[in-house]
């Protein structure tokens, strides 16, 4: 095994750490932290085997795997996914499309949804494991920040239209009706 690179730890035969690197949330410049795992081509091979489940294209599995043992080493790591099943399905996009459009964009071997941990799982080279780290996370935010407004605005919505409803209602007891005129008739 390698020495480890400084700010990391070994674990069993995987060097592991975290990545900080700054954000710019409002108000704050919190520093955003990643774990990342350090992983031989063949753990890694093994690692997403294990995970996908053969759910992926096999022709597409060629060409990843290869790509994998070309490299010494392959790095991975996750982020959390949001709790609501529809934010998931946007990030994912039909068919996994946006998560494909971010494996190629960031030059990653592979990022995959598992569900029964819920958390989205990357592995590729470091650096572009990285950047790809940050621009899923500021995805994942948009995503979530769209949710919670249009949530906001259907709630709004409903209020004002129980309101409407409401002084409908009162306005049917309280109103009387006006009398008709007779019309004379010559």
């Amino acid at each position: 095994m390698t020495t480890p690179n400084v700010g990391t730890h070994a674990v069993g035969t995987h060097a592991v750490g975290t990545h900080a690197v700054g954000t710019h949330a409002v108000g704050t410049h919190a520093a955003e932290r990643f774990p990342l795992k350090k992983h031989s081509s063949q753990e890694s091979i093994q690692e997403i085997s294990s995970v996908t489940n053969g759910k992926i294209n096999l022709q597409y599995i060629a060409v990843m795997m290869q790509t994998i043992e070309n490299r010494k080493h392959t790095w991975s790591s996750f982020l959390e996914g949001p709790l609501e099943s529809d934010i998931i399905k946007q990030i994912i996009g039909k068919d996994g499309l946006h998560l494909k459009i971010f494996t190629t964009k960031y030059g990653l071997d592979l990022i995959w949804y598992d569900r029964a941990s819920n958390r989205f799982l990357l592995w590729g080279p470091k650096v572009s494991l990285i950047s790809a780290l940050h621009a899923l996370k500021r995805q994942i935010n948009r995503f979530i920040i769209k949710y919670e407004q249009h949530t906001a605005a259907v709630n709004c919505l409903d209020q004002t239209m129980n309101i409407v409803r409401l002084r409908s209602d009162d306005n049917e007891c309280d109103v009387e009706q006006p009398k008709q005129k007779k019309l004379k008739r010559n």
